[in-house]
């Protein structure tokens, strides 16, 4: 649970347990709270991702609470900054995708490495790109490739690889329109990697519109 001051609860819903105790993640406090559950170090772990902003920018963190006693450390780091105010915030992929949007901006971030001790040593990779209007939803899927096109990225100096998973957004914006974007990851990549300004892939398809704001936006279980 987290509270506009900056304070993080962890509370066991079916005992009450932990309504005492917080952790302080920011003076300036938190805007927007998600959890996912990340496998690293041979343990696994939940990760805390947090909103905040600060004097010059819109921060998203990713946070290790431990609890009193613990030997492993309470550690956070800072993975994207965004100049504009950050409107929704998920992840996917047990925390190996985090999507955001800033304004019309569609931010995606992928990890780079699951080979982390501790948070602080967490990174990503992130990619932005343009949405015609103000985002005023969004909702993300994941699934694993299953094709062996482009399963996987190359780490930089390791020769390690992180599978590349199959990312679908779908937005909704201020104008009544919701925008698929199937398989947005790969797509991006392959945009980078290109000679080409082509921006076919990401192309999204508009499924219809609506006359006013598309409040939520949501996908079912089986897409």
């Amino acid at each position: 649970m987290a509270y506009a001051d900056g304070a993080i609860y962890y509370i066991n819903w079916m005992t009450g347990a932990g309504a005492e105790d917080y952790w302080s993640i920011s003076a300036v406090g938190c805007i927007h709270m998600t959890v996912a559950s990340m496998i690293s170090g041979g343990r696994r772990r939940d990760v805390v991702f947090t909103t905040e902003v600060s004097d010059i920018a819109w921060r998203i963190t990713a946070n290790e609470f431990a609890p009193q006693g613990s030997v492993t450390p309470t550690a956070a780091r800072t993975i994207y900054a965004s100049a504009h105010k950050v409107n929704f915030l998920k992840t996917a992929q047990e925390g190996a995708v985090v999507v955001a949007t800033a304004g019309n901006n569609v931010i995606l971030g992928s990890l780079k490495s699951n080979e982390y001790e501790t948070i602080d040593k967490i990174k990503y990779e992130f990619h932005v790109f343009e949405s015609t209007d103000f985002i005023s939803s969004l909702d993300v899927r994941c699934s694993v490739a299953t094709d062996d096109v482009v399963k996987a990225r190359p780490l930089k100096g390791k020769k390690a690889k992180l599978p590349l998973p199959i990312v679908d957004v779908v937005v909704g914006d201020v104008k009544g329109s919701i925008f698929v974007h199937n398989d947005l990851l790969r797509n991006l990549f392959q945009k980078d990697k290109s000679t080409e300004s082509s921006s076919i892939g990401l192309i999204p398809r508009k499924l219809h519109w609506h006359r006013q704001t598309v409040q939520t936006v949501k996908w079912s279980l089986d897409g």
